[in-house]
């Protein structure tokens, strides 16, 4: 079983999580512009969340060809830890996420220098300086900020170019199941 929403127009999900607490997400990956030729991204979801172990749904992606999808940065984790695996439209890349907090952007991974997303961890960061980890409305008003029009801002804003962010989610996994 599976909880995730469904993109009605390409088909596929973002972002969801199995019976087995495997998680996928993905974002796209800044500086290649999208062919609409290619299969939908929403796919890689779904495939990495047929996997029983977050190792094994980054087998089934990594058995299919990267030159299919546009380049992005699929999140693949469960209890045991987790792995971005990244592609530039070329090739695949895998990175391993730390425990603790990771903040994967669209720029993530050198797709494009960027200070937004060494400023939201270094936020997170100094937020887990004290005795507990920063509650999600701590985080959630962090993502929200409007502070700023442009690609620096935590959320993106460019109304020239009709781009604004898409979304945000904050992923939490402990011991117990919920």
């Amino acid at each position: 079983k599976v909880l995730s929403p469904l993109d009605l127009k390409a088909g596929g999900t973002w972002l969801g999580i199995n019976e087995a607490s495997v998680f996928a997400g993905i974002t796209n990956r800044f500086g290649v512009p999208p062919d609409p030729l290619r299969r939908s991204r929403g796919e890689l979801v779904s495939l990495a969340l047929e996997g029983k172990t977050g190792r094994a749904g980054i087998e089934k992606v990594r058995a299919l060809t990267a030159r299919d999808f546009n380049p992005f940065h699929l999140a693949i984790c469960d209890r045991a830890g987790g792995v971005v695996l990244w592609s530039d439209g070329e090739t695949f890349h895998e990175h391993p996420i730390a425990r603790g907090p990771s903040v994967i952007t669209e720029r993530s991974f050198s797709a494009y220098d960027s200070e937004r997303e060494d400023r939201l961890g270094e936020h997170v960061r100094e937020s887990l300086l004290g005795d507990s980890a920063p509650d999600n409305a701590e985080l959630e008003s962090l993502l929200k900020g409007h502070h700023e029009i442009g690609f620096e801002g935590v959320c993106v804003h460019v109304p020239d170019m009709e781009y604004a962010t898409r979304s945000s989610t904050i992923i939490r996994f402990g011991r117990e199941v919920h």
